[in-house]
């Protein structure tokens, strides 16, 4: 053989001519009121090889099947019409180590100029319609699995350089869906009912996943791809880019240039790696979350923020109960309204909870709390930590020693009030009598051995009273 045929290469994917063909197939098929039947990545694989071979095997080496052999043989497996050639046909997706575990069976056509044109003769052929009907002897047969392969290539070899095969299986692929690529024009590529995988090319695309759980990926334009039902992954790619996940729990990232993300109802993922990106939310679409290495105020009706990388950078939260987290750098961390939850991540952070009942995890590093207005919980972490609650009934909790070691790096709270504010050491596993406060230091024997473990220091010199501890 010239060209190996038993190589996966791009030719594997599906083009946009081929998803053609499939939707025609399929928009036939439910006239008739049958289900649809999902892309396979093998079987395609198996299409795209096939016509692959014509081209590269026979057309451009100037041969022919052998005489009696018909358009399904192959360059290394003729196949004739008493159908006594398995390798050509039913055990080809193995033979050629696609992936697909079941058996194929193919339709074929040849000259027809163009993809409709194809399914018309083969609604036109008893036996060809029968396949794709579900009739005659596969009236009782359930397809799970197809694969798509044209050739477009007029005026190479016979039939004007057009070739189509559709390959049919019975068995669900293991490998999912086949991509689909786009070109360089500014192409509409259109999903399937089921999970997809979709590349766009160099144009300004407009992609659609439809139902199922679709990974859509824009190319070098400016795109617009909507997922659909389902729990869609889009990027955009570089550009200004749209992306609208629609139903479902997905995940968008809009890649260079200045992008406009909406998830639509559903738990959605940002990944915004610019500022110029907008992302739109609006009441009641579920708990959304913003990533991004920048500075960020939390857009309306996004509920979450996670900041990455290790820069000194801020988040702030809206007028919702928001969680914010900050990466392993040094970072402002502001709540704004609502009852929020801050963790400080790695670094000398500083939290301010803003209005509502927050509760401010400094987590590792040397860290500032401050809970602001409400009942707020507070707990350090561990490092060298200053808490203060601000106005209202505040808890400052103390979960391991690591929180708060004995000696130079204990944590200090600054506005302790008496008969107000508690101080929760429930994970350490102490009682009263384990206490002891003198010149505004607080002791913990944790390990009960006479000696102080954890410390907290008191700057206005305040000591708890034996109802402010909860044990």
């Amino acid at each position: 053989m010239a060209t190996d045929i038993y190589r996966a290469t791009a030719d594997d994917a599906l083009s946009a001519e081929e998803l053609a063909l499939y939707h025609l197939i399929m928009a036939y098929r439910a006239d008739l009121g049958l289900e649809a039947i999902p892309l396979s990545r093998g079987l395609t694989a198996t299409a795209a090889r096939h016509v692959r071979d014509t081209r590269e095997n026979f057309w451009a080496e100037g041969k022919s099947p052998p005489p009696g052999a018909n358009l399904h043989s192959w360059s290394d497996a003729p196949y004739y019409a008493d159908h006594s050639q398995p390798q050509a046909m039913w055990e080809a997706p193995a033979r050629l180590g696609t992936g697909y575990e079941g058996t194929g069976y193919e339709i074929s056509a040849a000259g027809t100029p163009t993809v409709a044109a194809a399914l018309e003769g083969w609604k036109a052929s008893p036996g060809h319609n029968a396949v794709i009907a579900n009739t005659g002897i596969w009236e009782d047969v359930r397809f799970a699995a197809i694969g798509i392969g044209v050739e477009t290539a007029p005026g190479a070899g016979p039939y004007g350089g057009r070739i189509y095969h559709v390959w049919f299986g019975t068995e669900r692929d293991p490998g999912g869906a086949p991509w689909v690529k786009g070109t360089s024009a500014a192409d509409r590529i259109d999903g399937t009912a089921f999970g997809d995988r979709i590349q766009a090319g160099a144009g300004a695309d407009l992609v659609r996943g439809g139902a199922g759980n679709d990974s859509l990926s824009g190319g070098s334009g400016n795109d617009r791809m909507s997922g659909g039902a389902g729990n869609d992954t889009l990027g955009g790619g570089s550009g200004d880019d749209r992306l609208y996940g629609l139903d479902g729990n997905d995940i968008l990232n809009g890649g260079p240039g200045s992008d406009v993300l909406s998830g639509g109802p559903g738990n959605d993922r940002y990944l915004v790696d610019s500022p110029a990106d907008r992302v739109v939310e609006k009441a009641g679409w579920g708990i959304d979350r913003i990533e991004c290495a920048f500075s960020l105020v939390l857009p309306a009706h996004v509920e979450n923020l996670r900041l990455t990388g290790a820069a000194a950078i801020s988040g702030t939260g809206n007028g919702l109960g928001n969680t914010l987290t900050g990466n392993a750098g040094a970072n402002l961390l502001r709540g704004g309204g609502g009852n929020d939850h801050l963790f400080g991540g790695a670094g000398n952070d500083r939290l301010g909870g803003g209005i509502g009942n927050d509760r401010l995890y400094g987590e590792a590093g040397n860290d500032r709390l401050y809970g602001g207005s409400g009942n707020d919980i507070l707990t350090g972490g561990a490092g060298t930590d200053a808490l203060n609650g601000g106005p209202g009934r505040d808890v400052f909790r103390f979960e391991s020693i690591a929180d708060s070691e004995a000696g130079a790096a204990r944590d200090r709270i600054v506005d302790f009030i008496p008969g107000l504010d508690r101080l929760d050491l429930r994970g350490l596993a102490v009682e009263a009598e384990d206490l002891r406060y003198a010149d505004g230091v607080l002791s913990v024997d944790a390990d009960h051995d006479g000696g102080a473990d954890l410390q907290i220091a008191f700057t206005n010199a305040a000591e708890p009273g034996a109802g402010d501890f909860l044990f």
